[in-house]
């Protein structure tokens, strides 16, 4: 049962992490905080879609955004 209830916690801490770096105003630290979020398969939806959120709110442009997050996505399972 611990393991259930530790894991939300661990991608809250890492997303949490990457706010942290955005509000200081580091938005390169931010954006490589939340690929490295983002390349781990194991990232429940809800997280993940709270990392490319971020991610958009990090860039200045959403196309930017876009791109960045284009390169994180996984099509195989389609």
């Amino acid at each position: 049962m611990l393991l259930s209830t530790t894991i939300p916690i661990i991608w809250r801490d890492k997303i949490n992490a990457a706010i942290e770096m955005l509000n200081d105003r580091d938005t390169e630290g931010c954006i490589n905080a939340l690929h490295t979020l983002l390349l781990n398969p194991r990232v429940p939806d809800y997280w993940r879609i709270r990392a490319y959120v971020l991610c958009g709110k990090a860039t200045n442009d959403w196309y930017e955004a876009e791109v960045r997050a284009s390169h994180q996505i996984d099509l195989s399972f389609f």
